[in-house]
Order: C-alpha cells, then sequence, then structure tokens
C-alpha cells in the first residue's frame, strides 16, 4: 500500500475485499485500489490485489470514499463506501472483461499527462513517449519541473532525495542509481511530492522534516515477472564495459541485482562512496575549498549514454543488490547492499585568485597528479513489525565502511598583483585512509482508542569513525623578501571518532474534529574526538623521527540539546495549518587534552518556531508556505586549534571559541496542475538566513611571521581560521511552465531561477562580504510523437556576477550556453540510431581559449534482432570530435579559483545488449 501525503489525523480503520474475474470466478492480480476521500479529495489512498487477490487499505478515517478498481483488460470498477467501523470488508467484487482491449494496450484517446493531487504532483507515464530502451531517469526528465543534471536529480527546484517504487523504497538514498535501473516501460505513473517523516505519517501532525521524492508507481500487468538487461562492450584504447541488471517482482516479494565493471567512468555510487578520492587524491584539501557562489562545467566519455561522472579517468566495479519482501500480514522488510571499487586517475591545473586590501590580489597557479584506490560497502534496512493494530516497531539501521589508498604530486607558483614571483612549492603525498559510519533509528508507535490520540518514542544514534595516514615531502622556495628553501618531511597519524544519540518523544491529542495539539521533548547529545600526531620522518630510513607538539593535538568536543516544544495542527476542506514553537537549551564544551589542557563551555538558549500553512485553492491549484528554524553545531575540524600544514602555501586551524549557528528558512510554493490543458505551472520562493555563520579568516602573510607553538607562515602563504559571523543570506526563486505542443507532437517545458547569495569573510583582519547574483532558464522540447522517434531539443544559459567588498570594481561575472540534441530513432528491420550532441560555450573566463565554444558529440548505430528485438548490437563513438573538457569555477569571499580536470576523449564501443522481459499477466 502507499500511503500519500495527504494524512489526516487518527487514521486506524481499513477497507478490504477480494476481486476476481466476473467470467471464471479466478482472481485478479495487480489491479489498482484507489479510494478517493469525498469530502476531501486530497486524501487519496492505494492498495494492490495480492496473488489471491486480496487486498486490505489501512490507516483510513471515517468517511465516505469513492473506490475506483482498474486493471488491464478489465473495465474499471466503481462503488462509494462508507467508512466507520475498524474493518470494513466488501467481499467479492467482479471485474468485466473488457472486449475492446487488445493483446496489446493501445491509447487511442488523449492522455492526460499531469494531475494535481493534494501536495503530490502525479505525470501519467503514457503522456510521455520515449524508445523501448529508456529507462526512468529518460523519462522523468521529459516532465515538467523535473531537471536531470551532472547525476543529480531536481524536482520543482529541490534536489531529490529518495526513490520509492510503488511506495517502496529502492536502494535507499540513492536516486540516480534507482532511476538508472528502472525501465521506463514498466512505469504507469511518477508522484513528485514531499514526503513526511515515519512519526508524522502516524500521528497525522506534520513535523516539518520532509524529503523531496519521487514515487514510481508500476503498471498493473508489470508488477509480477522478471525483467532487465546485460551487456557487454570492448573498444578502441582497451576500453571495455560489463553490466547486468535484473529484477524479479511478485506481489509480496520483490529483488533486484545489478553489477557492473568498466573503465570508461561509468559510474552508479553516490558522493559517500568516495572517501578521499575528493580532496585531490587523499591530502585534505585548501581551506574553503567547495562548491559554494560556484558553477561545474564538466564533459565524460560516456556522456548521457552510461551513467555519470566523476573527476578524472576511472575504472570502476560495482554490485548491488536491493531487495523488498512481505515476511508476513505483521513484519514488513525494505534493504539494500551496494559494494564499488573505483581506481582514479586524476590531473588538474587550477589558477586561484586570492583577495587582499584595495584593489590588489594574490595568484596561484598549480598542476597536480593524483592515483587512488576507493572501496565502500554500503548496507541499509528498514524493518516494519505491526504487532497489532494500535502498536508497531520500525526499525531502520544503516552501515557504510570504507577505505582508500592514494598517491599525489602537485607544483604549486604563487605571484603578486605585479607579476612578482613570491614563492613555489614541489609537493608528494601516500595517504591511507579508512572511515566506518553507522547509524540506526529506532521508532515505536502507539494508538489509543480515542481517534488521533497517539503516543511514539524515536530513538536514534550513529557512530562514525575516520582513520588515517599520511607521508608528505615538500620542497619550498620563498622569495618575495629574501630567497630561502626549506623542505618538509613528515608522517601523519590522524584519527576522528564521533558518536550521537538522541531521543524523541510525541504525544498527541485531538482537539475537536478537526485540530490536534502535539507535546514533544528531545534531547539529543553529540561527542566527538581527534587525536593528530606530526612526526618528523626520514624517508631514506623509513623511520619515523621526533613528534612535532606543536602540529599534534588531542581534543575532544561535546553537543547537548534539550528541546522541549508544543504544536497545534489544524486541518479542515482546503486548509491545513501547523504551528510549532520550541524552547532548546544547548551546551557546547571543547576539551583540548595534549599539548596543554584547555577547557571551554558555552551554553545558548534558542526559541525556535515552525509554521506550515497549505492550502488547496481548487483541486489543480496548490499553494505551501514553511517557516523553520533551527540550530548547528560546528565540527570537530573545525572546533580543533590545530595547524594543518599539509599544503605549506595554505596553512588552516580549528578554533575552539566557535558558536553554535542559527538557521532561518521560508519556502513559499504554488502549483498550478491544469488537466484540461495539460499544463503545469509550479513557482517557489526561498530566503535562508543564518545567525553566527561558520565563514573563513584568511590571513596572508606579507613577511615572514611566527604562529602560536613556533609554527613558521612563510611570506605568501596564507592561514585560514573558521569564525562566527552574522549576515549570512542565500535567496532564490525557481519556477517551471509545461505545456503540450499538439501541432509538433511534442511538450515543451520551461524553468526559470534567480538567486542572491551573501557571504561574509575576513581577509587580513578585514571584513570582506562576497555577493553572488545568479540567473539561469532553460527550455526543453520532448518529443512525443512515438516509441520509435524520440528526441529532446534543450537550451540553458547561467550567468553569475560576483562582486567582493574589498573589490568593488573587479567584479568577476560569466556566463555558460548549453545546447542539446538528444535523439533515438529505430526504423527499417530493427535499425537503431542514437545522438547526443551538446554545444557549451563559456563567457567571462580570465584564460581566453576557455571562452570558446566546444563541442560533445556522442553517437551509435545499432542492430535489434532475436525475437521481439531482445538482442542488439552496437557501434558508438564517444567524443566524435574530441573536444571533450572539464571545468569547474568556484567563487567564495576570500578568493575565486578556475579547475580544469583531464576528461575521457574520443574512443569507439563495440557493444552487445540482450534485454530481459518476462512478465505474468492473464491469460
Amino acid at each position: 500500500m502507499i500511503l500519500t501525503p495527504g494524512t489526516i489525523l487518527g487514521q486506524n480503520l481499513s477497507v478490504s475485499g477480494h476481486l476476481v474475474d466476473q467470467n471464471d470466478q479466478s482472481a485478479v492480480v495487480g489491479a489498482t485500489v484507489l479510494l478517493t476521500n469525498v469530502k476531501d479529495t486530497t486524501n487519496i489512498y492505494y492498495g494492490v490485489t495480492d496473488e489471491q487477490g486480496a487486498f486490505q487499505v489501512k490507516n483510513l478515517s471515517k468517511a465516505f470514499y469513492k473506490l475506483r478498481i482498474t486493471s488491464i483488460g478489465y473495465k474499471p470498477y466503481l462503488q462509494f463506501v462508507r467508512v466507520e467501523t475498524e474493518k470494513t470488508d466488501l467481499g467479492k467484487l467482479t471485474l468485466e472483461e473488457d472486449t475492446k482491449v487488445l493483446s496489446d494496450v493501445e491509447i487511442t484517446g488523449e492522455v492526460i499527462p499531469v494531475r494535481q493531487k493534494g501536495d503530490t504532483t502525479e505525470m501519467n507515464a503514457l503522456a510521455y513517449k520515449v524508445n523501448p530502451d529508456a529507462n526512468a531517469e529518460d523519462l522523468v526528465a521529459k516532465m515538467p519541473g523535473i531537471i536531470v543534471k551532472s547525476g543529480s536529480v531536481q524536482a520543482q527546484g529541490e534536489d531529490v532525495k529518495k526513490v520509492l517504487v510503488d511506495g517502496k523504497e529502492f536502494f535507499s538514498s540513492d536516486p540516480s542509481l534507482a532511476l538508472k535501473n528502472i525501465p521506463a516501460e514498466i512505469i504507469d505513473k511518477i508522484e513528485v511530492f514531499d514526503q513526511q517523516s515515519d512519526q508524522s505519517q502516524f500521528t497525522g501532525f506534520d513535523d516539518g522534516n520532509t524529503t523531496k521524492t519521487i514515487n514510481i508507481v508500476t503498471r498493473p500487468d508489470r508488477r509480477k515477472g522478471q525483467f532487465g538487461r546485460a551487456y557487454g562492450s570492448y573498444g578502441s584504447e582497451d576500453r571495455y564495459a560489463l553490466g547486468v541488471n535484473l529484477n524479479s517482482f511478485d506481489s509480496t516479494r520483490r529483488m533486484t541485482v545489478l553489477g557492473m565493471v568498466n573503465n570508461i567512468n561509468q559510474q552508479n555510487f553516490a558522493q559517500e562512496d568516495l572517501l578521499g578520492v575528493m580532496s585531490g587524491g587523499g591530502r585534505r584539501g585548501r581551506p574553503g575549498r567547495g562548491p559554494r557562489g560556484g558553477g561545474s562545467f564538466r564533459g565524460g566519455g560516456s556522456g548521457n549514454f552510461l551513467g555519470s561522472q566523476q573527476s578524472g579517468i576511472s575504472e570502476t566495479q560495482s554490485f548491488g543488490i536491493n531487495f523488498d519482501d512481505e515476511l508476513s500480514s505483521k513484519i514488513h522488510i525494505n534493504g539494500s547492499y551496494f559494494y564499488n571499487r573505483s581506481d582514479n586517475s586524476n590531473d588538474q591545473t587550477s589558477y586561484r585568485e586570492t583577495f587582499l586590501n584595495g584593489d590588489s590580489s594574490q595568484f596561484y597557479n598549480e598542476t597536480s597528479q593524483s592515483g587512488s584506490i576507493n572501496n565502500n560497502h554500503r548496507l541499509s534496512m528498514r524493518m516494519e513489525y505491526e504487532m497489532d493494530d494500535n502498536n508497531s516497531i520500525l526499525f531502520s539501521p544503516r552501515i557504510s565502511f570504507q577505505d582508500n589508498s592514494s598517491i599525489s604530486s602537485q607544483s604549486g607558483i604563487t605571484t603578486s598583483q605585479s607579476e612578482n614571483l613570491i614563492s613555489n612549492t614541489l609537493s608528494n603525498y601516500d595517504n591511507d585512509r579508512f572511515g566506518l559510519n553507522f547509524s540506526g533509528n529506532l521508532l515505536f508507535r502507539h494508538k489509543f482508542e480515542k481517534k488521533g490520540r497517539t503516543l511514539s518514542l524515536d530513538v536514534s544514534s550513529s557512530v562514525n569513525t575516520n582513520d588515517g595516514e599520511s607521508y608528505q615531502r615538500s620542497e619550498n622556495t620563498y622569495y618575495l623578501n629574501s630567497d630561502r628553501s626549506d623542505s618538509l618531511n613528515q608522517f601523519i597519524d590522524s584519527n576522528t571518532r564521533g558518536r550521537t544519540i538522541s531521543g524523541n518523544l510525541v504525544y498527541t491529542e485531538p482537539i475537536g474534529e478537526y485540530a490536534q495539539l502535539e507535546f514533544t521533548y528531545n534531547l539529543s547529545q553529540t561527542y566527538n574526538d581527534a587525536e593528530k600526531e606530526n612526526y618528523d620522518y626520514d624517508f631514506q630510513q623509513e623511520v619515523t623521527q621526533q613528534l612535532d607538539t606543536a602540529l599534534s593535538n588531542t581534543f575532544e568536543s561535546k553537543y547537548l540539546t534539550h528541546r522541549p516544544a508544543v504544536g497545534w495542527g489544524y486541518r479542515k476542506d482546503a486548509l491545513s495549518v501547523r504551528a510549532n514553537v520550541g524552547f532548546q537549551s544547548a551546551t557546547l564544551s571543547s576539551d583540548q587534552e595534549f599539548p596543554y589542557n584547555y577547557y571551554l563551555k558555552r551554553t545558548f538558549q534558542s526559541v525556535l518556531p515552525d509554521l506550515m500553512i497549505r492550502y488547496r485553492v481548487s483541486r489543480s491549484k496548490n499553494f505551501n508556505l514553511f517557516l523553520r528554524t533551527s540550530t548547528s553545531a560546528p565540527s570537530i575540524s573545525q572546533l580543533q586549534n590545530v595547524v594543518d600544514n599539509t599544503e605549506p602555501l595554505f596553512l588552516s586551524s580549528g578554533n575552539a571559541d566557535l558558536d553554535q549557528s542559527r538557521t532561518s528558512q521560508l519556502h513559499i510554493r504554488y502549483s498550478n496542475a491544469n488537466s484540461e490543458k495539460s499544463t503545469q505551472f509550479f513557482v517557489m520562493l526561498m530566503a535562508q538566513n543564518t545567525a553566527d555563520y561558520v565563514t573563513n579568516a584568511t590571513f596572508v602573510a606579507s613577511q615572514d611571521s611566527v604562529l602560536n607553538g613556533g609554527i613558521v607562515l612563510n611570506s605568501g602563504a596564507q592561514l585560514s581560521t573558521p569564525v562566527n559571523i552574522d549576515g549570512y543570506w542565500n535567496t532564490r526563486a525557481f519556477s517551471a511552465y509545461g505545456f503540450p505542443v499538439k501541432w509538433l507532437k511534442s511538450n515543451i517545458n520551461t524553468s526559470l531561477s534567480v538567486g542572491y547569495v551573501r557571504a561574509p569573510g575576513i581577509t587580513n583582519n578585514q571584513s570582506n562580504v562576497s555577493r553572488t547574483y545568479s540567473a539561469e532558464g532553460g527550455v526543453t522540447i520532448a518529443s512525443n510523437i512515438s516509441e520509435k522517434v524520440d528526441f529532446t531539443v534543450s537550451y540553458q544559459a547561467n550567468y553569475n556576477y560576483v562582486v567582493n567588498s574589498l573589490q568593488k570594481d573587479d567584479a568577476d561575472d560569466y556566463i555558460t550556453h548549453n545546447l542539446g540534441l538528444k535523439s533515438n530513432f529505430i526504423f527499417w528491420n530493427g535499425l537503431v540510431f542514437r545522438n547526443d550532441f551538446q554545444y557549451l560555450q563559456y563567457a567571462g573566463y580570465d584564460d581566453a581559449s576557455l571562452n570558446e565554444g566546444y563541442v560533445l558529440w556522442n553517437m551509435s548505430v545499432g542492430k535489434k534482432f532475436l525475437k521481439n528485438d531482445r538482442a542488439e548490437l552496437s557501434l558508438s563513438v564517444y567524443d566524435l570530435l574530441a573536444n571533450n573538457t572539464s571545468i569547474s569555477r568556484t567563487n567564495t569571499e576570500s578568493y575565486i579559483e578556475e579547475v580544469r580536470t583531464n576528461v575521457l576523449q574520443r574512443y569507439f564501443l563495440a557493444t552487445f545488449t540482450y534485454t530481459i522481459r518476462n512478465f505474468k499477466s492473464k491469460s
């Protein structure tokens, strides 16, 4: 059963029945059961008949419902049902065979592409034609309000965090992996909504903890059987790819197994699986390096043909399994396991401009080469035990562990505004790291006899470790005041541990027929400890020498919070309101044990209000408003007061005096899905403010300086330290509009986004505020002609304007243009032509060679054969014009950086693909 976000107070009733064929009285399996509240049509509930034709829809309230049952090959069944007892049994229901339906379903009428059902946007897959080989990602990319870009998925302006299949989790929280491995042909509908927490779904009281979710509703005749594909490729320069994806579905048990090996940058993993890889071969990244305020424009070897991209060139081996099983009527288990191994080589050139006082800057150019091997195991489960009608337990454990080995080298030169040489450095690194993360959530839920009165206890805990060993050799030369040089030979042993335990007790009490009170108490404690030992190292003798106490540290931090809260909820007809206010008392303590004792304890008192308003303007129009406040503690790496000198020109240190941050967010959304005109309009406004924002204070030495502990900051080098500053703002407006063009037999989707980010910082003891203004717009024309003629034409432009208060007259602005054409044509005797063409142009880069446009062109020709075209042999060329490029740009409150990375260029592949389709439907 799928429970939509439109839950109401005190749902504890159910409707059941048994579905049979009118002629032979055989069970009708896989039929879709839909119950819609007559008075409030935003309350919609789904069910599916099992192998005996039985169904049960739970969590209903007393009301009149419209029952609609559909199954391919039968006429729809309609009935009005009054639910007023704990269990309503409709007995045996018969479906009449639809004699107009042929062996293959043929859609002859106009299909309504989009419907708005409460807070859920439902899109009919039949309204978006894709080729027979398309996956779910190809399908949703044609739908309004959904953007697939660089391996991530956005819906209605927000990142999709979870993908469900018929309401059940699929590969946990890895949306890209899920969408790439579900074939489009089994999909009936796509639902987009904000999934409430398990506790909110139980109590009917929205706690504001939502996750942007896509639910894939499968076709009833595709819910039982086996499907998938296997492929093998080999090509020029010994490029290869092997993969398999097998699915076995039935009414109560589903399993998916996938695996692949390749050396063409095809990947199916999340960033959390890449310990050490993204920090430049395992060394600690430079302070402040990150995506804030920047853009990333990457190409890749496989483009949209096979998978998403990672920096550099990788060989990948991966295996995954996802399972979902109802062990009994009371026990439901869902889980996934994923393993991957990545062997990555990464060559980069980077250019950084650091802002100094006045209009002057300092410039840094670097080339680096790195190689790393990363192994990751990830296991997650969800086990639900329904003890009886009033009590249930939900347990959700998750564990991942990974190890990373890497070597890297870098060469960097620093120059002044007048192009005078300040310093240069040459460093080599050898790193080994191991990480372990475990989290578990246990939720007990109890319903009292009185409708709407509930009690629940949510206990969660997490444990994480990150251990590493690093060997470093550096040769540094400084020219600013006097020519001199030094060397750095060191071994670093670092270990970080963290654990968190929290409990949340919730009691709800109904007030009349439409309102509800909620009382909560939350207790949470986070404990972190970090130990760093920095030794001088003799590389000739391969022995560890004296401990450098100035660069070594043992540090602990604790963050304890108490938060009682009271909330009020109201729901009647089209209006839903939730107001909540909590009082939080937090204690943050820092305890340094080495090289000297230091203890600091601070207490923070916060009033944290939340507000949610949902108003259904009409059946197709919805308005939502969310106001949320929260606090966050600084991380152990931000607090640990020890200098990191692994990059001699970019030193960093923690700050034990940091305070907690407080963030307030306002979201306003409006949607209009017009079924009659087949259009969808969506607009979202967001504003975020953070007090005591953790940013960087950067000091650039104009002459040799001595830091605490006797550490020398050489002329031209930088020291970055985190500090708290008020005044961080992030605002954004996003809109999307989709509509059909009948004469073109296509759908047109447009989007427009504007944003503003104000990020404060400090450079050489002077306040510096970075202001980033951005605008992004795009239009996509997606064909809707037939499965054999499938094309998508898109254009997107992104403009950024960045100005820093220290250099008001030297603003940075750049724009990117991206024109794409993706097509798939099937014609004469199963011949297949695929084309993926992208033209990218950048303007505003300091390097004039980057301002020219380039073409990334992938193409393949194939032939389908065997029964039902199950097999295909194809020849593909990737980056036909050998123009593939990877560029990224980062803007922060203290610097601008451009990075170019090596990527795969032109190669050829011969591929054999076999498709498995074995669905069991009524004969």
